[in-house]
């Protein structure tokens, strides 16, 4: 089996930190859509509203 090493430049970790505003029924329904939609893109909850995702190019 042959090990290859990842290079640092083919890797990365992608952060998403938002603050919307959710004060009415259709505010607080566009950031529940929001938050979706970046677990459709393969990101991963740390805290409500902190996310990431974890990159390996090549």
């Amino acid at each position: 089996m042959r090990y290859e090493r990842f290079c640092a430049y083919r890797i990365m970790w992608l952060f998403c930190l938002f603050d919307l505003p959710t004060n009415t029924k259709k505010q607080r329904k566009r950031a529940s859509e929001f938050r979706k939609k970046l677990i459709e893109d393969g990101f991963d909850m740390m805290q409500f509203s902190v996310y990431k995702h974890f990159e390996v190019y090549g």
